[in-house]
């Protein structure tokens, strides 16, 4: 039989549903503090602020489908799961003001969330593509540079000329190299987005979300920056399997009655 994922039932938070919202991968590696009634009562409210910022169908839509949310058009069957973060700037009322409280600027996010969404191989292979072409190219123009400028039979003429020639060719080729990587870039770019969202904050499973505020932290230049697995989270804020998804025996005790 399989072992209950959660143990504790002393817990305040045990089988209900701020325990499920949390979905921490054991009672023994679970990070929240409700050692107290404040402080348990400061969780809870933390979770409903956080769960009114959310569809009201919650976030397991965006994961559990079997087509990919980013294709455009015909959509492509669901192989992995783009892991992604995302922030709100609504102020959290417990929010810590930086280190010791010491930063000054205000930060562009009040609330942090870990989500998911399900994705096709075409997809990632496309952001994947995007993410490392670049880097790929300038470093094929640099190294080619350095090899054909290191070779007696071409570097010795050039200094012959002057002392320092093979370094001005050597940048001018890496800019060159900087700006074929940069049209190669939006080329791809361009192409790619017609048949795939490249910022999944633009797909239409996540409307409502930007809707409400939500953003992705670390997009770049329009593209997203996920990170692809064969498998969805296994623990995660708001990121717990709907019930018919999950072990039964994963969460004892009795339900809430707002479960």
């Amino acid at each position: 039989m399989t072992q209950p994922k959660y143990t504790n039932a002393d817990c305040p938070l045990y089988g209900s549903e701020y325990c499920a919202a949390l979905n921490m991968e054991s009672c023994e590696k679970c990070t929240v503090d409700c050692t107290d009634e404040e402080k348990t009562a400061r969780v809870k409210q933390d979770l409903a602020d956080m769960a009114a910022l959310l569809p009201e169908d919650g976030m397991a839509k965006l994961f559990t489908g079997e087509e990919c949310v980013l294709c455009k058009g015909e959509k492509g069957k669901r192989e992995y799961y783009a892991f992604f973060d995302m922030g709100h700037p609504g102020a959290r009322k417990h929010r810590a003001k930086g280190l010791l409280g010491l930063l000054k600027k205000e930060p562009r996010f009040g609330s942090l969330l870990p989500a998911q969404v399900s994705c096709c191989k075409e997809c990632k292979q496309r952001i994947t593509r995007l993410s490392y072409v670049k880097g790929l190219i300038i470093a094929a123009f640099l190294l080619s540079g350095l090899i054909v400028l290191s070779l007696r039979s071409v570097n010795e003429p050039l200094m012959a000329i002057t002392h320092g020639l093979p370094f001005y060719i050597f940048a001018a080729w890496a800019i060159i190299g900087i700006a074929v990587a940069e049209i190669a870039y939006r080329g791809m770019k361009r192409s790619y987005a017609k048949r795939t969202y490249l910022n999944v904050m633009n797909a239409p499973m996540l409307a409502e979300l930007k809707e409400k505020g939500w953003f992705e932290l670390f997009a770049e230049h329009g593209v997203s920056r996920l990170v692809f697995s064969k498998k969805p989270m296994s623990h995660g804020l708001f990121a717990a399997m709907p019930d018919e998804m999950i072990n039964k025996d994963g969460i004892h005790g009795e339900k809430s009655e707002n479960a």
